[in-house]
């Protein structure tokens, strides 16, 4: 009998310190989960809005935007620190004071990035500068919310440990920062234009392809006739047969390509217009350093919806389509060599003012050729 009562008080008291501990570590949970959720809360309201617009009145000069991108690489290195060492420590820590120190020390420096980039977006110059920066702050600060969000999620099952990942993701975006963001605002629109001329290249590419492997046809055939052989004939196509293109589909397409590649060749000297101008611009070369990179967007849009009309079979429709798609083209032709010319490298040398002539009209040349088709 004596031996059952103490079997009972040591189940009473063990059952009693596991209550304990798990009413200790609910507790935990309770604050360090409060913790984590206000620290989310606060990094989700830095993080950078769409469409943020030009401030009013002046510019930050060359000075100060260099003095702010210095701080932000800053702040980027503080951030990848401070996030290693609270993925290492939030999950283990046992009391408030060392959740509330890792939650802070991670937050200072978060937070002054989203301040310091907000600060600035309104007063950059153009319009690429503005986007660059605030689609790569975007990137670190909603890696670090991942990371907080994940041990949020982590602390309520009882983890003890931090997906690397989201640590990794926050290094990543940091180092990208360091990268991306660009020294000048000249060189942030040729990055613009860049991706408009590597897009339109590969529409000229695409279709010069589909002439190539039409002319000299492809290794379907001999593929199916082994498919046959080896008996396997869900292979196919269930009946449907491949469309030839007919000889006036290949001449409007053979066409079009020659406006790709003129596009092409017009886009590179949005570019080099960017490139010419000076690393601190005034208003009226920022206005005109925005309107190459818009410009160059409208291009590709155009040079994207005419590749559109190109696949065969090419309807009546599709070729109303590709007369409305040229003579936007020749409007952004025209409008090209306007803005061109005010470039003040341009103006100012007469063998580059005939190349740009050149190119402008050698576009509306191919253009008139392919409304013959």
């Amino acid at each position: 009998m004596r031996i059952i009562y103490n079997i009972c008080i040591i189940y009473v008291r063990t059952h009693n310190a596991t209550g304990n501990e798990e009413r200790s570590r609910r507790m935990s949970v309770k604050w360090k989960g409060e913790g984590l959720i206000k620290l989310r809360d606060e990094i989700d309201s830095w993080i950078p809005k769409e469409d943020i617009e030009r401030g009013e009145g002046r510019m930050a000069s060359m000075k100060e935007f260099e003095e702010c991108r210095t701080s932000l690489l800053n702040l980027t290195s503080k951030i990848d620190f401070e996030a290693t060492k609270f993925s290492l420590g939030i999950l283990i820590c046992s009391t408030k004071e060392q959740s509330d120190g890792l939650c802070d020390a991670i937050k200072l420096p978060t937070v002054m990035f989203g301040r310091s980039v907000r600060g600035i977006l309104p007063f950059l110059k153009t319009n690429s500068m503005r986007t660059i920066v605030a689609e790569e702050c975007s990137h670190v600060l909603r890696a670090v919310r991942e990371l907080v969000e994940s041990c949020i999620e982590l602390e309520s099952k009882g983890a003890d440990k931090v997906d690397p990942t989201k640590v990794g993701l926050v290094t990543e975006y940091c180092k990208r920062f360091k990268m991306r963001i660009p020294k000048s605002d000249k060189v942030a629109c040729k990055r613009f234009v860049m991706k408009s001329i590597l897009q339109i290249k590969d529409t000229a590419d695409e279709f010069q392809q589909s002439l190539s492997s039409n002319e000299t046809g492809d290794d379907d055939d001999l593929l199916m006739d082994d498919m046959f052989l080896i008996g396997d004939e869900d292979f196919g196509d269930d009946g449907e047969e491949k469309k030839e293109m007919t000889e006036s589909e290949r001449s409007i397409i053979e066409s079009a390509v020659k406006v790709f590649r003129r596009c092409e060749r017009l886009c590179k000297t949005y570019a080099q217009a960017c490139v010419s101008l000076p690393d601190s611009l005034n208003k009226a070369q920022t206005k005109l350093a925005n309107k190459l990179v818009e410009l160059s967007h409208k291009l590709l849009s155009v040079v994207t919806d005419l590749g559109c009309c190109l696949y065969v079979p090419i309807e009546k429709e599709s070729k109303d389509d590709i007369a409305n798609h040229a003579k936007k083209l020749k409007e952004f032709a025209d409008q090209s060599l306007v803005l061109l010319l005010q470039v003040p490298t341009i103006k100012s040398e007469p063998k580059v003012e005939t190349r740009i002539r050149k190119i402008c009209s050698g576009l509306k040349s191919a253009l008139d050729d392919l409304n013959k088709k």
